[in-house]
């Protein structure tokens, strides 16, 4: 981690949690713009979540880091699953 983000005292809650996250987030929508319209459904195994559930678990994820720091408790068995989005590329563009 970069210690420069730490001395920044008006850095965010995701760029303190995720240093990484601008990196991250571009190679993140360059594969998802690779995938063709239409293909949300696509599972990449037959047990795997649909293509759009996954994007939409990966575009999630800062917001669970800051609600992990934000809420004095939080039980993952009750948090609620956002929806996936219509297209892949949907949560991150």
């Amino acid at each position: 981690m970069s210690s420069t983000i730490f001395a920044d005292p008006s850095a965010s809650l995701i760029e303190l949690l995720y240093p990484d996250f601008a990196g991250e987030h571009a190679s993140t929508r360059r594969l998802l713009a690779c995938v063709p319209e239409g293909h949300a459904e696509w599972r990449p195994h037959p047990r795997s979540r649909p293509l759009a559930e996954l994007a939409t678990h990966v575009a999630d994820i800062p917001n669970r880091g800051v609600d992990i720091l934000t809420h004095p408790e939080l039980d993952s068995a009750t948090r609620q699953r956002r929806p996936p989005v219509s297209a892949p590329a949907g949560p991150v563009a």
